[in-house]
């Protein structure tokens, strides 16, 4: 044939072929097809043939057999040295069996000595539905089998001796549909390449009991989604990563024995990047046995080794895992690229570590994610932990005493009933857990009777009188358990009313905390007892401040043969509303009862979601809530002694207030992990907002509260869950009339506005007394925000008075606050504590506070020791902004670039009046201003400037001050001291094109790389500087006319001391004082003997650094 069907030819035929010798045939057509038989759609049966030494001489698909869009069954065929190469080495494939679409099963055929580029043996492509069972592929010049784009199940194969990889899937998702392939039971071995090699994104594969040996290029290599369980993976190698396995994205690794494998790079047994473009919330590695494998000498994880990428935070569990005598640097290893890892868990239960240079080590880049180990087992390891990791309480250093095999245990040894209770119920062989006494430490159970125990409370949580039912299970696994006995132990707040059994009897024990005794005598194995028990709550409520009060439940089975106790964790608590004396179990019945005015009394602890299923409690009215009652008092609200607490439990919003116009008062409550996710932004951007408090369009008083660990968008299944929308703690969109006073909010997560975000504000908003602090405000999902991690203003005319601002984490501006785009009133803010904040993305101003497009107004603020990964470690203000710092203290401040304490940059002006500003520190590849950077218009009267420093990798200067360029600056009565830079102009730095009015300033002991205590640059066009009734007191050189010294510099009246060059350059020199400061102790106030007193000339400043005449 010229292009299909050498040998046999059908098309939408039903056809059966059996006992035909097909050999010897070819196609001389480029991409002809089926050199020995061709099947195009139809019905086809091929039995007992023997298709051999066909050929499609340019090149095609099917040297042995084409199924194109068939229904085909192949059984008990033998296919060998079928070729569809041709001339070429590419676009060739399927040299026994080429099937495309439709379906197709083969069963018990010999598929040996075939070519191809794209499987030698099988290609299966184009969306079929394949079944390969228990056939022999071997010896085939390239894959075994190759799927592409197919569903396909291989069951019981032996695939081996392959000279590339024995199975090969190649999944693009071109087309959006889910492709899956399956593997069970096969015999994968000593293939050229890869055992099973997944070469691009595979929807979802599984590997189950398969036996995967002696491959040259890893035994398995897999990307995407899929299960890895019961399988036998030793003896392959590579020259690279992860010898026995190499698997990137969302994978589970159950019940494996990954043994005798190696590795020239990372990963001698594993090597698994925990990476994917789908949500990853979990990855879990249960009942392996990872042993002898071996790694490069100078790379890592020689067991396991785990790479996690910036976009895959995740949890990953490792339980009941033995990892053994792994040859390299450790036995386990993780490691990371990028930052921000603090949602990424890495926990480890029930393992056995042993006999490893190291045991376990971390290679973390930035932030340190959270690794874990309860329950371990030490032994002969060189160094048990090198890293970042929690060791926890259950631990043992004693040799395992394993068999002779290396990994089953043996009944002496001390892992034996040591695990935590993980609720597995089965070992890496199926055998039953937890055996005799205990869950054994490790993949290994040592056999023995189990009792598997399950208990359930019909609620969790329990009110004062109540009546509850628990339905209990006993499974009896691995043996007899003889004279069963199953005791329940109430807590103490709970007695015994009935208690029934499946099989024997039982015996109430009352009393509070007492409970019941079930005799079920001899239990044979594979049988479950089913109990039932209720109980009654006490009538006495618990203290408000107790709530909620935990208790346990404690179910214990005991045997001749075994015994083991499980516990089911419950609370205590009631929830009550008072709306005029009408008692409610649930704040939204109240609130829907109540008429505009109407005060509404909760006690208690409220959590849940009301009847709309987005929120606790849903507002449209006028109306106070009030916390801080008890059932037994509702005259008198005290939230400190009685505590009323709203949990969101993360199933939605805690409130949410919605009314035009409407004013609406809350306070005296906790409000707690609230998640607005997937709740949006009524009138507002649609982005979920306000996790604990979302309020739109309506006036709000917020008083007393305590809003704690709440989320604006919490998606457990994204790789960021929490650092999505906006106002973690709380949104007030488009508000009236906003005052939040004396709140605590703390703890809460958002993409902007981590405490809180206000926008589009109709009304002032008044924050006054609240401590903000803790609040997390990430780059989110895509990295798209991150400003304000305690507070964020858009558009909001808003003031903060004496409130405490600290701790809070922003990823790009505003550590405490931000505030933007706000072009009427200024921000104020007064008597605020601003400290300790911090933002940290590659682009990120203002630690503590960062405007943007917005006047302010500070004074008598406190900003201390927060810290910018970019520009101004305490204030930064940029885009226009018109702003004004009076008595302010500046102090400790950072920033990984310029302006230490203060930076404002672009337009607008700055207002500096009697400020102190030390002690703060600019540094990074440049460092400007290690007290302030000011480049723009500025005024700066009666300020203290000292002990600051600007240090730079690449460029630095200004250790006081770096003011410049192109602007117009006047300095009157500054003290400039004590400050240090690596470059010029200890004290100022005064940069290009502008004009410097400098009056009664004191520049003392300031020390820089070049001697200077002020250097004037000229880069980029002269400045003009006078200086008037100046101190210059103990420099190396006192002022520079710097770069090409075209800047004209006027000094008169200056006192110079201890000035060892006074100037460099050109600088004029006018009537320059003799004699000495004579300063007091403070190093800058005069004493009566300065020469300083009386020497100066009139410039028209009426009063000095302290603001006397």
């Amino acid at each position: 044939s010229t292009d299909a069907g050498g040998g046999v030819y059908a098309y939408t035929a039903t056809v059966t072929i059996s006992d035909t010798a097909v050999y010897s045939n070819n196609i001389t057509t480029q991409y002809g097809r089926g050199a020995g038989v061709y099947i195009g759609g139809g019905h086809a049966t091929l039995i007992s043939n023997t298709i051999n030494h066909n050929t499609i001489l340019p090149r095609g698909y099917g040297g042995g057999v084409a199924l194109v869009n068939a229904h085909a069954t192949l059984i008990g065929n033998t296919f060998t040295d079928n070729d569809p190469r041709g001339s070429s080495t590419s676009g060739n494939a399927g040299g026994g069996v080429y099937a495309s679409g439709g379906t197709a099963l083969l069963s018990g055929n010999v598929i040996s000595g075939n070519f191809g580029s794209a499987g030698a043996g099988v290609a299966l492509q184009d969306g079929g539905i394949f079944t390969l069972t228990n056939n022999t592929i071997r010896g085939n010049d390239d894959d075994g089998v190759y799927v592409d784009e197919s569903w396909a199940t291989l069951t019981g194969n032996t695939i081996r001796d392959n000279d590339r990889h024995g199975v090969e899937i190649n999944h693009e998702q071109y087309d959006g549909i889910v492709h899956t392939a399956w593997l069970e039971d096969n015999d994968v071995l000593a293939n050229q390449s890869t055992g099973v090699e997944g070469n691009s994104w595979v929807d979802q594969v599984t590997l189950i009991g398969n036996r995967v040996s002696g491959n040259q290029d890893r035994g398995v290599d897999l990307k995407g989604n899929g299960l890895l369980s019961h399988n036998v993976i030793t003896g392959n190698q590579t020259a690279y990563d992860g010898g026995g396995i190499k698997a990137q994205g969302r994978f589970t690794f159950t019940h494996n024995v990954i043994m005798d494998n190696q590795a020239g790079r990372d990963g001698g047994g594993i090597c698994y990047r925990n990476s994917t473009p789908q949500p990853n919330p979990q990855t879990l590695f249960l009942n392996n046995v990872i042993a002898d494998n071996t790694c490069g000498a100078t790379w890592h994880g020689c067991g396991i080794y785990i790479h996690s990428d910036e976009n895959s935070r995740s949890a990953i569990r490792l339980l009941h895992n033995t990892i053994a005598r792994n040859s390299g640097p450790e036995g386990v290893y993780f490691t990371s690229a990028g930052v921000n890892y603090e949602y990424l868990t890495v926990m480890f239960t029930n393992t056995i570590l042993v006999s490893h240079t190291t045991g376990i080590a971390t290679g973390f880049v930035t932030d340190r994610p959270d690794v874990r180990m309860e329950g371990t087992l030490w032994y002969g390891n060189g160094t048990d932990v090198a890293g970042d990791v929690t060791i926890g309480t259950v631990n043992l250093y004693q040799n395992p005493a394993f068999a002779a095999d290396g990994y089953h245990l043996t009944a002496g040894s001390p892992a034996v009933d040591q695990g935590v209770n993980v609720t597995v119920w089965t070992d890496f062989e199926d055998d039953a857990r937890p055996a005799d006494y205990g869950f054994d430490l490790g993949a290994d159970e040592v056999a023995g009777t189990a009792l598997q125990m399950i208990k359930r409370a019909g609620s969790s949580v329990l009110e004062h009188g109540q009546t509850v039912t628990y339905t209990m299970s006993v499974t009896v696994a691995g043996g007899t358990a003889t004279n069963l006995l199953i005791t329940d132990t109430l807590p103490a707040q709970q007695q015994v009313g009935t208690m029934q059994v499946s099989s024997g009897t039982c015996t109430l024990i009352p009393g509070w905390g007492g409970g019941g005794v079930c005799d079920v005598g001899t239990v044979p194995s594979g049988t479950t007892v089913l109990l039932t028990m209720t109980a009654q709550m006490t009538s006495t409520p618990p203290l408000p401040a107790d709530m909620p009060v935990p208790m346990t439940n404690t179910l214990t089975a005991r045997s001749d043969e075994a015994g083991y106790e499980i516990y089911a964790p419950l609370r205590f608590q009631y929830c009550r509303a008072n709306l005029n004396g009408t008692i409610y179990t649930g704040v939204q019945d109240a609130v829907d009862a109540a008429n505009d005015g109407d005060l509404v009394k909760v006690a208690g602890y409220c959590q849940g979601m009301n009847g709309r299923g987005s929120e606790l409690a849903y507002v449209t009215r006028t109306l106070t809530l009030r916390g801080g009652y008890t059932i037994g008092d509702w005259n008198t609200s005290d939230p400190a002694v009685n505590p009323t607490t709203l949990d969101g439990q993360r199933q939605g919003r805690v409130l949410y207030i919605n009314g035009a116009g409407i004013a609406v008062t809350v306070e005296g409550f906790h409000i707690i992990n609230g998640n607005a996710f997937g709740l949006g932004a009524q009138g507002g951007s649609g982005v979920d907002s306000g996790g604990g408090l979302f309020a739109d369009q309506s006036a709000v008083v917020l008083r007393n509260n305590v809003v704690q660990h709440n989320y604006a968008r919490y998606d457990p299944n994204a790789p960021v869950p929490g650092e999505d929308g906006y106002g973690g703690g709380i949104c007030l969109a488009h508000p009236g009339q906003a005052d939040l006073i004396s709140n605590t909010i703390t703890y809460n997560v958002s993409q902007h506005g981590g405490g809180l975000y206000a926008y589009n504000s109709t009304g002032p908003v008044t924050l006054r007394g609240n401590l903000i602090s803790s609040n997390t405000v990430g780059c989110g999902n895509g990295c798209t925000g991150g400003y304000g991690g305690g507070v964020c203003l858009y558009d909001v005319p808003a003031t903060f008075d004496s409130n405490t601002i600290q701790s809070n984490t922003a990823h790009y501006g505003g550590g405490g606050v931000y505030a933007g785009y706000n072009y009427n009133d200024p921000v104020i803010f007064i008597s605020n504590t601003i400290q300790n904040n911090s933002v940290g993305g590659s682009t990120s101003d203002g630690g503590g506070v960062l405007f943007s497009h917005s006047d302010a107004l500070l004074s008598a603020n406190d900003i201390l020791s927060n810290t910018a990964a970019d520009d101004g470690g305490g204030v930064a203000a940029t885009y226009g902004c018109d702003i004004e710092f009076n008595d302010n203290l500046i102090a400790g401040n950072q920033a990984d670039g310029n302006g230490g304490g203060l930076y404002t940059w672009y337009d607008g002006s700055t207002v500096l009046n009697n400020n102190i500003i030390r002690d703060n520190v600019a540094s990074g590849w440049e460092g400007w201003g290690g007290g302030a950077y000011l480049d723009n218009d500025a005024t700066l009267d009666g300020n203290l400037i000292y002990s600051n420093v600007a240090t730079g990798t690449n460029n630095s200067g200004g250790g006081g001050l770096y003011l410049g360029r192109s602007e117009d600056f006047v300095l009157r009565n500054n003290v400039v001291s004590d400050n240090y830079t690596d470059r010029e102009g200890g004290g100022l730095y005064l940069y290009c094109d502008s004009t410097f009015d400098l009056l009664h300033n004191t520049i003392a002991r300031n020390a820089s790389g070049n001697g200077s205590a002020v250097y004037v640059d000229d880069q980029y066009g002269a400045s003009t500087a006078y200086f008037t009734n100046t101190i210059i007191y103990s420099q190396t050189i006192g002022v520079v006319n710097g770069g090409g010294g075209k800047n004209v510099i006027t000094l008169t009246h200056t006192l110079w001391e201890s000035v060892t060059t006074r100037t460099v350059g050109t600088v004029g020199d006018l009537s320059p004082i003799a004699g000495s400061a004579a300063f007091a102790a403070d190093g800058y106030h005069l004493t009566d003997a300065s020469d300083a007193i009386d020497a100066g000339v009139d410039t028209g400043v009426a009063h000095d650094v302290d603001g006397q005449p």
